[in-house]
């Protein structure tokens, strides 16, 4: 619904593709996990964009919608998808408008750290109304490889760096999870997943969303609670 006035592809959409095969096999199923590689990203790109518009009424908004994958592999021992590279440098710097994190205390517990570029552009750009005075602190010249740098220093960062305005949203109470299924030593585990999802969530949004009040306050001061994904009709129609 983001797309709805709003140009095609002025909205991106970022999915998770696992790139190993039994990954998608154990979550997916043999008969739709996809093939390897680019092949198999635009099967699923397919399947996605017909469940869209038929299964959600959203035909024109798919069309608008724009769909990157970023790679990532299955956990069984978190039950869980972790990204394997750094989704911040994937995203083009001119396109870091606003971010909205479905779970971001999940996006952000395992970061993986952007390469960091080995051959730099040492080009420089030269104002014609001024001189070439690289000791002149005023002058507007600026080394290419300086300015790749800051960028390279903001997506290291995360988020809220990178990107105008972050908005977080928190759908899952990972304590209470962690208690019920135990995972790992629970009365340990539980506290300390608590307390560095409170961290990460503080340090990459701007705002933060509650889908429920029952789960724990991470950021006070600038969360709220309110459903806004609400709930498909299919989910509470009567058989």
């Amino acid at each position: 619904y983001l797309t709805r006035g709003r140009a095609k592809g002025y909205v991106t959409l970022m999915l998770p593709w696992l790139t190993h095969r039994q990954d998608r096999v154990s979550l997916y199923g043999a008969q739709s996990s996809f093939d390897d590689g680019d092949v198999g990203k635009n099967m699923q790109l397919m399947w996605i964009q017909k469940y869209a518009a038929e299964q959600c009424g959203m035909s024109e908004e798919i069309k608008a919608l724009k769909i990157l994958f970023y790679p990532a592999f299955y956990s069984a021992a978190f039950g869980s998808i972790f990204a394997s590279e750094d989704i911040c440098n994937l995203i083009p710097d001119d396109e870091a408008d606003v971010a909205i994190l479905e779970e971001p205390e999940h996006l952000n517990w395992f970061r993986v750290p952007a390469p960091e570029d080995e051959n730099p552009t040492p080009t420089t750009t030269l104002d014609n109304n001024h001189t070439n005075q690289p000791n002149n602190p005023s002058s507007p010249i600026k080394s290419q490889s300086s300015e790749q740098k800051e960028q390279q220093i903001k997506r290291n960062l995360g988020w809220a760096h990178k990107f105008k305005f972050v908005v977080g949203i928190i759908h899952t109470n990972y304590a209470a999870y962690m208690k019920t299924y135990g995972i790992g030593t629970s009365i340990i585990a539980a506290p300390a997943i608590t307390a560095l999802s409170a961290l990460v969530i503080r340090a990459h949004c701007h705002k933060v969303i509650k889908l429920s009040a029952v789960l724990p306050d991470f950021a006070p001061g600038k969360e709220c609670t309110c459903n806004v994904h609400g709930v498909r009709e299919d989910f509470i129609k009567r058989q």
